[in-house]
């Protein structure tokens, strides 16, 4: 059958433009033995994605097919383990159908909700937020945690974990919709929205006057600066991504004597290293979800056509919550 993909047409220069990417149409042939076929109903968009459009060194290359996580339904399977109609996890080409032999693809829990949440609060964002805050930052009831992006997928997860074990939570985002979403639903302690202070140093310590213990950040540049002047003696950061730094610009703080003069200890982690800690991540989220304790949000672009565009929004902020890209509905029979 012939399906529409989306390829790196060239390598961005600074933010991602949709020139930058094309769509091409290619043949999926039927499965051959242990081979099934793929239909995405949501393509996953995420930061990470950028680092491979940096150069051939960094794995993508212009005329490839881009690819990577979704929720999709198996259309058809020569695979002894799945079954036309199975509802499965799996990393993919931004395609409208691909061919897979099966690595890396794991049938959904139903009870978990709807199916797009295993790309959200109960996937890889959930689990970055749940093995930052438990793993490597070592949180402890009682202590105040600052969350940077902590509106997008992983930051309103950090957020929200973080309350359940019982700290305060001070959160920073980009607008006033972001800010009041997650004080009136999530219900964290303070939000500071960066798109109206000068001094983003100065609006942290007011709603944090007495500092931080602990900094989860996401962004890297001015907010690691600030998280680490919020920073109390002894002070931990939790570094999982530096989004500031992805499109050229440099995401270094301007003030790492404070690491020094406070004795800050700074741990960066890659959450591949700790998918052993999904199971033990999905049984927590599974009572969170069933209790209604979790909260989420998605930003839904419709179309593999707008694929681009929705990864172009993550570098402006144009989602609250998890970014995806709604390829298909389900066949009726899918499970």
């Amino acid at each position: 059958m012939r399906v529409r993909e989306i390829r790196l047409k060239r390598y961005p220069e600074g933010v991602p433009k949709e020139t930058d990417f094309e769509i091409a149409e290619t043949e999926v042939p039927d499965p051959g033995a242990g081979q099934l076929c793929l239909r995405p109903l949501f393509l996953s968009i995420d930061p990470y994605q950028r680092n491979r459009m940096r150069g051939p060194a960094a794995g993508l290359k212009p005329g490839q097919v881009i690819e990577g996580r979704c929720i999709a339904e198996v259309a058809a399977s020569r695979h002894p383990d799945f079954g036309a109609g199975d509802m499965v996890f799996a990393n993919a080409p931004w395609a409208e159908a691909s061919l897979t032999d099966g690595n890396g693809v794991r049938r959904l829990d139903p009870d978990l909700g709807p199916p797009q949440l295993h790309l959200g609060a109960a996937g890889v964002p959930g689990l970055t937020a749940f093995v930052g805050l438990n793993d490597i930052g070592h949180m402890k009831p009682g202590e105040t945690v600052l969350v940077s992006a902590a509106a997008g997928a992983v930051g309103s997860m950090a957020c929200q974990i973080a309350k359940l074990n019982g700290c305060r939570v001070i959160g920073t985002v980009g607008s006033a919709r972001k800010a009041r979403w997650l004080l009136d639903e999530v219900g964290i302690d303070e939000a500071v929205d960066y798109s109206q202070e000068t001094d983003l140093i100065a609006a942290i310590r007011r709603r944090c006057p007495d500092g931080a213990d602990l900094v989860f950040e996401c962004v890297g540049g001015r907010h690691l600066e600030a998280g680490l002047a919020a920073l109390k003696a002894h002070g931990r950061v939790v570094l999982c991504g530096l989004m500031a730094g992805m499109n050229g610009a440099s995401p270094a703080p301007g003030n790492l004597d404070q690491v020094v003069m406070k004795r800050i200890g700074i741990q960066g982690f890659v959450v591949g290293d700790h998918m052993s800690r999904m199971a033990a991540f999905l049984a927590e989220m599974k009572n969170w979800l069933a209790t209604g304790a979790i909260h989420w949000q998605e930003t839904v672009v419709d179309g593999i056509e707008n694929t681009p565009k929705a990864f172009i929004g993550l570098f402006s902020g144009l989602n609250l919550g998890k970014m995806l890209v709604k390829v298909s509905e389900p066949t009726a029979g899918t499970r």
